[in-house]
């Protein structure tokens, strides 16, 4: 990873829709350079898409809540992973390592939303144990899939 490559993630990390022209004229090289760098990256797996930062709350979220979810031993991680995924407002589901098994991240609308979806991954029967955190933040960065879920 070189300097220019380095500053053209950095300026997407800041401005995902930033013109490769502007990129081109601040490190001094053609736009062609720049676009076939963003291609490669893409191709190389470096990039993977380009995100919008939105602000939920003007879409009447109140928050978001961290699931860290135990599953019971006979069950797969696959299955439980594949049921949060299609839960609506579920926006990131992943294995992880530690005392919890997966962790997933939703955004709610009220109490009452929270808690029904609380009771659903409770009520699944692979998992043994959730624990939730709850945050403010409802500004994240989202890609177009995910903003699906939410329309």
């Amino acid at each position: 990873m070189d300097k220019i490559n380095l500053h053209i993630l950095n300026e997407l990390t800041i401005n995902s829709k930033k013109p490769f022209l502007t990129m081109a004229k601040e490190l001094g090289v053609t736009s062609v350079t720049v676009q076939k760098r963003y291609e490669k990256m893409k191709k190389d797996g470096i990039i993977n898409m380009a995100t919008t930062v939105v602000d939920l709350s003007k879409l009447n979220f109140q928050g978001s809540v961290f699931l860290m979810i135990t599953k019971s031993t006979t069950c797969a991680s696959e299955s439980i992973v594949k049921i949060l995924l299609d839960t609506k407002n579920v926006f990131l589901v992943t294995e992880i390592i530690g005392d919890f098994d997966i962790l997933a991240i939703a955004y709610f609308k009220s109490f009452k939303s929270l808690t029904e979806l609380v009771e659903k991954i409770r009520n699944l029967s692979c998992v043994n144990h959730v624990e939730i955190a709850l945050s403010k933040d409802t500004i994240f960065p989202v890609s177009q899939e995910q903003m699906e879920l939410f329309i």
